[in-house]
């Protein structure tokens, strides 16, 4: 709720504009365009993190799969973030492996890198990627992540 009054502050919305620069996949997409007319490039994300309801997990899991397709057919170098606490691994690591699954495996040579957002999920992020890692060459775990055994 503060974040939805704190967007309204228009200094707000002029310095989060220059990194986000919209509410929506098609404002991502348009903003990419132009970047990429003056040969800037720009990387994908989806704020939110913590879902614990599985519904919801995969509203976010087909709207990830949206933004893969749109990655391609606009001819976009293919590749963004995921967070697997978006995708449903506070309900289960399983869960968000499915979800990070079923939002990014259809779309070929599109290149998915998974984003902890803090210490206290490694152990179960790369516990649950790293045994899958060798099925989804375009999957990366952040740079410096040790691979776990366990999983």
């Amino acid at each position: 709720m503060a974040t939805h009054r704190a967007a309204n502050y228009p200094f707000v919305r002029r310095t989060g504009s220059r990194f986000m620069p919209g509410e929506t996949l098609e404002d991502a997409l348009g903003a990419a365009e132009a970047l990429r007319s003056k040969k800037i490039g720009a990387v994908f994300t989806h704020l939110g993190e913590n879902i614990k309801d599985r519904a919801e997990a995969l509203q976010v899991a087909e709207l990830l799969s949206r933004s893969a397709e749109e990655h391609q057919r606009k001819g976009f170098a293919s590749g963004d973030f995921r967070k697997l606490t978006q995708l449903g691994l506070d309900l289960s690591p399983i869960c968000g492996f499915e979800y990070l699954n079923a939002s990014s495996s259809a779309q070929k040579g599109f290149h998915c890198l998974v984003d902890m957002e803090a210490s206290n999920y490694v152990d179960a992020t790369t516990g649950s990627l790293s045994p899958r890692l060798t099925a989804h060459p375009t999957w990366r775990m952040p740079a410096g992540v040790p691979p776990s055994n366990k999983g």
